[in-house]
């Protein structure tokens, strides 16, 4: 036991140190902050813009050549540096503070284009509900006139324990077809596909193996 428990892969120094870059872009915004309200000038307000919305971007995409994202399943930790792991630390801004993406989803056809500089696929038409949570913003593909109901959150990776005590994490994309409503406070979990014309009730929770063809 205590032999077996020697041997599990320990985090990389990569995988430690990008947990910080969540605090370096908040420690970066409140520099720019304090230097705008000291200089009074327009251009440390722009920096604010560029460090919350397109600095995490240029890092995904930089991190993504190196790293790629891909559609797995996988034990974690394995030993190397995961890509998801990255991933998940560049955007975690978003998650802990919702208002940035909550303020673009209020003006139209923003919120699709920032989905598509991230790399996924969307449509025309959406409607997105002011306040929803996305995880995987690369992992997406969102059809024709779509509903995403308040409160809804997309996931596109899971994690659950494995024998050995580490976990298993699953990561593969959401799928959106034409024409579906997604009821308030559904969760989508990674490898969900939803056919067209499909409603999704209030607080579904959908897995890969939900059927959704009734």
């Amino acid at each position: 036991m205590n032999n077996q428990s020697s041997q599990k892969p320990k985090a990389t120094i990569l995988g430690k140190l990008i947990v910080f870059y969540p605090a370096i872009i908040i420690l970066l915004t409140l520099i720019e902050f304090f230097n705008m309200i000291y200089e009074q000038s327009i251009f440390h307000f722009l920096m604010i813009i560029f460090i919350l919305y397109f600095l995490p971007l240029l890092t995904f995409r930089i991190h993504n050549i190196f790293f790629p994202l891909i559609e797995e399943n996988t034990i974690f930790p394995s030993g190397k540096y995961p890509a998801w792991w990255g991933s998940l630390y560049i955007q975690r801004i978003y998650l802990s503070i919702p208002v940035l993406e909550n303020i673009l989803r209020m003006i139209p056809g923003v919120y699709s284009f920032w989905l598509r500089l991230w790399g996924s696929k969307v449509g025309k038409n959406i409607f997105y509900a002011t306040q929803m949570e996305i995880s995987d913003r690369s992992l997406l593909e969102i059809g024709d006139f779509v509903i995403f109901g308040n409160q809804s959150g997309y996931y596109s990776h899971v994690l659950s324990p494995s024998k050995d005590g580490r976990m298993f994490l699953m990561i593969k994309k959401i799928k959106i077809g034409n024409n579906v409503f997604i009821g308030a406070w559904s969760i989508i979990g990674p490898g969900v596909s939803i056919p067209d014309k499909t409603k999704v009730p209030l607080n579904s929770n959908l897995y890969r193996q939900t059927d959704l063809s009734s």
